[in-house]
């Protein structure tokens, strides 16, 4: 019996057509989720007084923040957040991750449960227990806040060192202690040098993502020194100006320059390092 044969052009098309599709369907997604923020920066930089209306581009709306003491400390506190939170997510999760090598296969199942439980748990019941918590034991709502914003974060930073345990080499870990190192000579010298990119990583989405975090500053945050997300929710529905827009974009441009000179730092130091290697290596 004659089989049936697709020659090789098929092939060819077929992935053709696919890579296409692919193409189109991610560009119209891409745009989708870019044309709002576009409106965003135009409605900031062209946008009056009364919603929806343009007028001529200037750059009044982020003088005017600029200028609000309240608003800035709001863009610090926001930045300073994120900084801190991200860090103790990402040290907790180091510590879980080089714990997991030295623990029965019970405390790991428990661990990873407890953190699919922050996933598993509406924020908004987390975000009240932790409001009531902190209201009956007096704990100040920031540093409840702190703490709030580092237990979302722990799943972030738990998936990316999840995904690269395999790189992690656990006889190495367990020779150092064998040898005599202790378990903080080991975490440092020995876990952290395989685990820095994961590491990394993980920082930069928590970081992120920490600065989008709202629902735990309305629920603990009331008056004072807030967050950039506590003061746009309470803009929401009274002010109709761009400020809110202009807000936005202050706070990504500010984003993207710290971590603009975070860049240029590491690539610093590491042409350091390879400057000092080289002399050595002349020596």
């Amino acid at each position: 019996m004659r089989r049936f044969r697709i020659e090789p052009s098929a092939y060819a098309f077929l992935g053709t057509s696919v890579r296409r599709t692919l193409l189109l369907a991610s560009m119209l997604s891409l745009l989708w989720i870019l044309l709002p923020c576009a409106y965003l920066c135009i409605w900031a930089i062209c946008g009056t007084a009364e919603r929806d209306q343009l007028g001529v581009p200037s750059l009044t709306w982020f003088a005017d923040l600029l200028s609000d003491q309240d608003w800035l400390w709001s863009f610090l506190v926001s930045i300073s957040y994120a900084l801190s939170c991200a860090a103790a997510a990402c040290v907790l999760i180091a510590l879980f991750a080089y714990s997991i090598h030295f623990a029965s296969r019970w405390f790991e199942a428990a661990s990873g449960a407890s953190i699919l439980l922050v996933i598993l748990s509406p924020v908004v019941s987390l975000a009240l227990s932790y409001k009531y918590f902190a209201g009956v034991c007096s704990i100040p709502a920031h540093w409840a806040y702190g703490v709030g914003n580092t237990l979302m974060l722990l799943p972030i930073a738990y998936a990316g060192f999840e995904a690269a345990q395999s790189h992690v080499a656990r006889e190495r870990l367990q020779a150092g202690v064998i040898l005599g190192a202790s378990h903080g000579s080991n975490f440092l010298y020995v876990f952290l040098p395989q685990a820095w990119r994961p590491l990394v990583s993980s920082y930069i989405l928590c970081f992120l993502v920490s600065l989008d975090e709202s629902v735990f500053s309305i629920m603990l945050l009331d008056t004072g020194r807030v967050p950039v997300t506590k003061r746009l929710w309470d803009l929401v529905g009274v002010d109709s100006t761009p400020r809110p827009a202009a807000a936005a974009i202050i706070l990504a441009l500010a984003v993207l320059l710290l971590w603009g000179l975070a860049a240029v730092g590491a690539r610093v130091i590491r042409h350091s390092r390879r400057s000092s290697r080289r002399k050595h290596a002349l020596l």
